[in-house]
């Protein structure tokens, strides 16, 4: 081996030998970190996770709803709900928890309260969760406080909805130039937007703003290909697209693959007569679950 060989030897060892000490002090450097935030108790915070059934919203983001039900063909109003669920997630206990809905009065959510369809659920007394309303000009508040929440534990609370399809359908006559005359359907989707804001004592303020759609469905198949469902998707994918040029979606399309969802909830209802009083209330076996879709699609890449 000659010297020049030697040389450029001794230097690729040396070098390999320096990162690998590099890496074992980083990786020394992180245990202790970590070490110390255990000892110190950072890692202890007390957090909460939000969700709708078994499924986490997503805080400071718009979440999607499509709320689905056997519409009754008479007068008699229906109510479902969407179950809210409230877990600790953190080593300590959360304190003086608040939950708070805000809603338009399009909602009429103030006309619910005189329907009980469910107690809250979870591990606590029923003295525990305190339930409160109260309203500002065109907007209602139903608020839920709790002393505390043990790690582990979680609550559920099925806030109620008025249901009716949130689909305009229209058929307007026209008469054309020449004379004609013809009938032209018009539709058109939309949704309804609530806030829900949660906070406790050793957490910030968390909003989950949302969206919920209604549409008649005899079941969760059925839902599952709700004109809700799909012209959501059909909006977020074209949104996507006409933020970027054909070029950064074409690389987009080869190297990423982002995703949105959209919580499903199908309830089924069941006949409540009292007097001459009839009201259709959700059942028991109330199905959620939670649709997946691209927001990448090849079809609009030109």
């Amino acid at each position: 081996m000659s010297g020049l060989e030697r040389k450029t030897y001794v230097l690729t060892w040396l070098g390999f030998g320096v990162a690998v000490l590099s890496l074992a002090l980083a990786y020394y450097a992180i245990r202790v970190s970590w070490k110390i935030a255990e000892v110190s108790g950072s890692l202890d915070k007390p957090g909460i996770v939000v969700g709708i059934g078994d499924y986490p919203l997503a805080a400071g983001k718009r979440n999607y709803v499509v709320l689905g039900a056997p519409l009754p063909s008479s007068d008699a109003p229906a109510v479902g709900a969407i179950p809210f669920t409230f877990h600790s997630s953190g080593r300590k206990s959360l304190d003086s928890i608040s939950i708070s809905f805000q809603y338009h009065k399009l909602f009429n959510r103030a006309l619910l309260e005189e329907v009980t369809l469910s107690s809250p659920s979870g591990a606590f007394g029923a003295n525990d969760l305190r339930k409160s309303t109260s309203q500002s000009g065109d907007m209602f508040f139903v608020t839920y406080a709790m002393p505390s929440l043990n790690p582990g534990v979680g609550v559920e609370i099925g806030e109620p909805m008025l249901l009716g399809e949130t689909r305009i359908q229209s058929e307007i006559p026209v008469t054309f130039k020449d004379g004609v005359k013809a009938t032209v359907s018009l539709a058109a989707a939309y949704s309804k937007e609530f806030g829900l804001a949660v906070t406790s004592r050793d957490t910030e303020v968390l909003g989950y703003p949302v969206s919920v759609a209604m549409q008649s469905a005899a079941s969760m198949d059925e839902l599952a290909r709700s004109p809700h469902l799909i012209g959501h998707v059909e909006r977020q994918q074209k949104e996507l697209r006409a933020k970027l040029g054909a070029l950064s979606y074409l690389m987009a399309l080869l190297t990423t693959s982002p995703e949105s969802d959209v919580y499903l909830i199908y309830d089924p209802l069941k006949r409540v007569t009292s007097g001459e009083v009839t009201v259709f209330s959700p059942a028991k076996d109330q199905q959620v679950t939670k649709a997946v879709f691209p927001l990448l699609s090849w079809r609009l890449l030109f």
